[in-house]
This record gives structure tokens, C-alpha cells and sequence, in this order.
């Protein structure tokens, strides 16, 4: 059986560049000073200030530096390419960056309404927001709807309808709050926030493009003007 793999697109390797490289200098930007920078990037969703004007970009670019933190950083790396290389191959560079900062935008808002109501309903916050998961999930379901059947090849290999796929996602999202005992809503709110602006942004990206029709042209009169009366007389020979 051979396996084929997504081919890796330049976007997906700038992207994944990015991933590494913002992992790497807040190990060591963190080794060296000792400041938690990953705490001063991740999305606060306890409440909203100033911080929250570079956290709300910032925190998919956050890997806590820790035990397990290179493992985490490797499985990032490697769903980026699963994810995002088929819809960077299908629907180009420039609509996969504008659906990153879809599910970027979308992501960050789910996080903050859902901490800061959890926070006035039982008075306790959610934890940050950080990690790639919310985006990469956004990406895997606007490239599903975006597409013009009901089907889409998963990671450029797999066969799925939408509600299977939306029920992997719902799996995937609330087994870690399981897990933790509600520890780690904000991932959970993150997702879906990220999930509903992929599927607005899908929405307008696959709405028929509206052209404006020129007006049609005017025909010309079907008349013709003979001229008279300046026509010389025919020539007789004699």
C-alpha cells in the first residue's frame, strides 16, 4: 500500500517556519531571562486590558516551555502541514492567510465571551488561550464548507462528510475539559469561536460573485444616406 502524503506548499513551510521559530526564541528568550513570556503572550480570558490588545495575535504562536513542550511543538508542526498544505494547494496563499486570521479573530472572541461569562455565572475564569489547535481545527472546517459538495479529503487523504467531521471536532474539543475536570475551557470555547468564523468566512468566499452588466450597446440606425443631386452625368461616347 503506498501512502500519499499532501504536498508541502511554500505558505505551509513560511507557517510552520513561524511555529518553530516563535517556539525556539521564547525557550530561550525565557531560559535567559526567566520571564514567562508564554503567560505574557497566551490570551488572558479572565479579564480584558491593555494586554489583550498583542495577546489577542499572539497566543497561537505560544508552546509553553515545559516537560512534553518539544513533543507538543512537533505534533503543532506536523498538523499545520496535514491541515493547512491541501487547503493552501486548492484555494491558494492569499485565502488560506485570510482564513487563519478568521479563525484567529474568531478563536480569541469565543475564548474571551466564554471565560468572561463563566466568570460572572460561577465566578471563575477560564485558563489562557495559546497553542495552534483552535486555528488548525478553523482551517480543517472552512476548507469543508468552502468546498462545493458535502464531502472533503481530510488531511489530503481521508474521505469525510461535514457532520462527521463537526463531531470529530466536538470530540476532540471537550475531551481535554473532560479530562481536566473543566480546567481548559478556554481551548474549548477558542475552537468553536474558531469553527464558527471559518464557516462565515466559507459562507462569503463560496457566495456567487455579484458583476456589474454593462449597459448593451447602441446599435447604429439601419438607415443609409444617399446623397443626390452631385452626381455627374454619364459620359456618351460619340
Amino acid at each position: 500500500m503506498r501512502v500519499s502524503w499532501p504536498p508541502l506548499t511554500r505558505f505551509t513551510k513560511l507557517v510552520m517556519g513561524v511555529l518553530f521559530g516563535a517556539f525556539v526564541a521564547l525557550a530561550i528568550a525565557q531560559g535567559v531571562t526567566g520571564v514567562p513570556f508564554a503567560a505574557v503572550l497566551a490570551l488572558d480570558t479572565r479579564v480584558v486590558g491593555l494586554h489583550t490588545a498583542w495577546q489577542f495575535f499572539a497566543w497561537p504562536l505560544v508552546i509553553p516551555f515545559g516537560d512534553g513542550a518539544i513533543l507538543d511543538a512537533a505534533l503543532a508542526l506536523f498538523f499545520a502541514y496535514l491541515i493547512i498544505s491541501p487547503f493552501d494547494a486548492r484555494y491558494g496563499a492569499r485565502n488560506a492567510l485570510a482564513l487563519l486570521g478568521w479563525c484567529t479573530v474568531g478563536a480569541g472572541v469565543g475564548a474571551l465571551v466564554g471565560g468572561l461569562l463563566l466568570g460572572l455565572l460561577v465566578g471563575r475564569g477560564t485558563d489562557p488561550l495559546y497553542g495552534s489547535s483552535p486555528v488548525l481545527w478553523g482551517v480543517l472546517i472552512g476548507g469543508l464548507f468552502a468546498s462545493p459538495g458535502d464531502r472533503v479529503m481530510v488531511f489530503g487523504r481521508f474521505e469525510a462528510k461535514r457532520w462527521q467531521l463537526l463531531l470529530a471536532v466536538l470530540v476532540f474539543s471537550i475531551f481535554p475539559v473532560l479530562q481536566t475536570r473543566g480546567a481548559v475551557m478556554a481551548s474549548f470555547y477558542g475552537t468553536w469561536g474558531a469553527v464558527g468564523a471559518a464557516v462565515l468566512w466559507a459562507r462569503i468566499f463560496s457566495a456567487p460573485k455579484r458583476t456589474m452588466r454593462k449597459p448593451p450597446a447602441k446599435r447604429p440606425a439601419h438607415l443609409r444616406v444617399i446623397e443626390g443631386g452631385r452626381e455627374e452625368p454619364p459620359k456618351v461616347l460619340h
